[in-house]
């Protein structure tokens, strides 16, 4: 039980995480979505092209947070151990 409750906390951390680093990066996403936009007026036929970009670039995101996240948690396990 304990495992589930830390496996849901590490979740929601994870969430919270990505939705943070999704809104510090909120003026570069926006950029990229209008450099799209224009790739997408100017060139309809690369629409579906463009949309993989933007969603590459959320994805991304999403993915080095769940890389990094848990790496970060445990340098910090480390490093408190080596404070003690």
């Amino acid at each position: 039980m304990l495992e589930e409750w830390l496996s849901i906390a590490e979740e929601r951390k994870l969430n919270e995480a990505v939705e943070s680093c999704e809104s510090h990066t909120d003026d570069l996403y926006r950029e990229l979505v209008e450099h799209l936009e224009e790739i997408k007026e100017k060139k309809p036929e690369l629409s579906e092209v463009a949309n993989s970009i933007e969603n590459l670039f959320i994805i991304k995101t999403r993915r080095d947070v769940n890389y990094i996240f848990p790496a970060a948690i445990q340098v910090g396990i480390q490093i408190g151990k080596r404070i003690k």
